[in-house]
């Protein structure tokens, strides 16, 4: 039986690993291929995604494939994850297999200083997916595939979504989960202030949301992070914006500093594929309710009763005593904030 081991980060998957690893598979006629996520990385790789969600995702992503699998064994590895270690539990699993290792070129360029490398070589063959122009094989045994033109990076497709080059259920998947947020705040140039700000209005519509409404919770906390992605966009900006993308809010707004919540759910629709409607007119109602639904309430409720660094003593008193209220009734805590900010 020929197996073919894949390992990586995963995070996330996407349409470059899935099409590296059919031609793998094709290539040397394999019985079985199994992606296996990094549980940790020797090199102390930093995650933008934890453990479960990247498995979550490859899972999504090969069920189509028969003869593709999806392994967690590194979780299983006291210490750092090496590849001699998975590859050693593999050979333990199937002695009488033969394994090849699937690796991209710009790992290959430094696996002879992989550690053991020896026995990788001793007991499995390299298979190195080229996207250089001058690579040379280290070693007579390893397999060279040149037949592969994807130039795709995980990184890029969290920063820019080309849906053509990832699993739609596994963008949904992210989304649905709120995975890479932060890379997305920092996309649109919030400040550090502007994200502390987010995640405190995403705890505090979870909290809330687990009281009232608990199904929603996840839901409200994304909305929460989300609301204020396009709020430090210049006048300028969010004025062309709307008028380029939104036509039907670039007039009789009262002030350019309530656009973003419009800016915010078309980025969120159109540049990262949201399709979950609460999340959606949560983020559109967070300044000016227009939906005055439960869920937006809260949101709105959450972004108003998050301290400032400017807060006075009596605000601070205020908005303890609004919280509170709004754990046990969000109409009631609304309406006290709405008659606060007339008062204002």
């Amino acid at each position: 039986m020929k197996i073919i081991l894949f390992g990586g980060s995963f995070d996330p998957i996407h349409k470059g690993h899935i099409e590296s690893a059919k031609i793998a598979f094709k290539k040397v006629k394999a019985d079985r291929l199994y992606f296996i996520p990094t549980f940790s990385s020797p090199i102390e790789k930093k995650f933008r995604s934890n453990f479960k969600d990247r498995t979550k995702m490859v899972k999504i992503a090969v069920s189509k494939y028969k003869k593709f699998h999806v392994s967690e064994i590194e979780k299983n590895i006291d210490g750092k994850n090496y590849t001699w270690k998975t590859l050693g539990l593999f050979r333990n699993k199937y002695p009488n297999a033969t394994f090849y290792i699937l690796i991209g070129s710009d790992q290959y360029d430094n696996i002879e200083n992989w550690k053991n490398i020896k026995y990788i070589r001793d007991n499995a063959t390299i298979i190195c997916v080229n996207r250089q122009s001058n690579l040379v094989l280290k070693d007579d045994r390893d397999i060279l595939i040149n037949d592969f033109n994807i130039k795709i990076s995980s990184s890029e497709l969290i920063h820019k979504i080309d849906k053509s080059m990832i699993d739609t259920k596994v963008l949904q998947y992210i989304n649905d989960n709120g995975l890479y947020w932060l890379e997305r705040l920092r996309e649109w140039n919030l400040s550090e202030y502007r994200i502390g700000h987010s995640i405190a209005v995403a705890n505090l519509a979870k909290k809330i949301g687990s009281k009232l409404i608990p199904k929603y919770s996840k839901e409200l906390w994304i909305a929460g992070i989300y609301h204020d992605i396009a709020k430090e966009l210049s006048k300028e900006d969010a004025e062309n914006f709307v008028k380029k993308n939104i036509k039907e809010r670039s007039i009789n707004y009262p002030s350019w500093k309530v656009l973003h919540p419009y800016i915010g759910k078309y980025i969120l629709e159109n540049d990262y594929y949201f399709k979950n409607k609460r999340i959606l007119s949560a983020i559109e109602n967070h300044s000016i309710m227009e939906d005055f639904s439960k869920f937006n309430k809260i949101v709105f409720c959450a972004d108003k009763l998050v301290n400032r660094p400017d807060d006075s003593d009596e605000r601070k008193k205020w908005i303890k005593k609004i919280t509170k209220i709004a754990h046990k009734d969000i109409d009631k805590a609304y309406f006290l904030i709405i008659n606060k900010m007339f008062e204002l």
